[in-house]
């Protein structure tokens, strides 16, 4: 009696088949461009973070001690639209910012920094989400002397106030500082 043995034809016994050129191709420039694309997001979000921790928190917390002033960030309207804004919460008396004539309450729109000839500027209206950052960059620079202006507006706890902050009556509070950096 003969046996016969029926070959499987289900299972592939032969050599593979390789993929195309052009789907390796297109295969590798997608990862690679997935890959690149993932690191810039990483790099930009590290930059801004860093940016903002390092100008607002250990550069801002001393200068406010400093200054004699503790800012926030509160919500208020800017016309229509409510916007993220720098105000003064509270002002320690007798301190630079209560000479200077700032109040708790006021919202800074812009802040100048006078150093001999040299002027450096930031306004809200401009800078917007940067402008705490350039605000605390500028109070920074004028520590080695020079006059700073802050522009303010009132008041930061009145919402109901619709205008745009650039309608709003504005008051110029001038600071002459020379402060002692830390060395340590």
């Amino acid at each position: 009696m003969k046996i016969a043995f029926r070959r499987n034809t289900d299972c592939h016994t032969g050599p593979r088949k390789r993929f195309s050129p052009w789907f390796v191709t297109l295969f590798v420039a997608s990862v690679v461009t997935v890959l690149l694309a993932a690191l810039t997001v990483v790099f930009v979000l590290t930059a801004i973070y860093i940016d903002v921790l390092y100008t607002q928190g250990f550069v801002g917390f001393p200068l406010q001690a400093d200054l004699g002033f503790e800012g926030h960030s509160p919500w208020v309207y800017d016309g229509d639209e409510l916007v993220e804004v720098l105000a003064i919460r509270e002002v320690v008396a007798d301190g630079v910012f209560d000479r200077a004539g700032l109040k708790s309450g006021d919202i800074v729109v812009s802040v100048e920094l006078r150093q001999n000839e040299e002027r450096w500027r930031a306004e809200y209206a401009e800078d917007r989400g940067n402008f705490i950052t350039r605000f605390y960059e500028l109070l920074e620079r004028g520590r080695d002397g020079g006059t700073i202006v802050i522009t303010v507006v009132r008041d930061a706890d009145d919402l109901d106030d619709e205008r745009p902050l650039k309608d709003r009556p504005k008051r110029e509070c001038v600071l002459t500082i020379k402060l002692q950096r830390d060395s340590g």
